[in-house]
């Protein structure tokens, strides 16, 4: 790769990754305009691995959380096994 177009994939990753992480702030002070989301969000973000950008797409895409059991959560999302008869 000559070292124009790197300079400019370089910028472009660096310029992206500013985008994102304004994104992901902007979604998260929507979320927190909220008490119950703002709750569940901080509740999902202090589990070690999850990010700002992890938290706020599990908040959005499962509002459910902090409703249901995590064995419920986890096959609601085929993630695991769950067998409604043991409930």
């Amino acid at each position: 790769m000559s070292l124009g177009l790197r300079r400019i994939v370089t910028s472009d990753i660096k310029r992206l990754k500013a985008r994102k992480a304004a994104q992901t702030r902007l979604i998260a002070k929507h979320l927190r305009a909220y008490d119950d989301l703002a709750k569940r969000l901080d509740l999902v973000l202090s589990i070690p691995g999850i990010g700002g950008a992890h938290g706020a797409a599990l908040i959005i895409r499962m509002p459910e959380l902090g409703q249901i059991s995590r064995e419920e959560a986890a096959a609601w999302r085929a993630l695991a096994p769950f067998d409604e008869r043991q409930r």
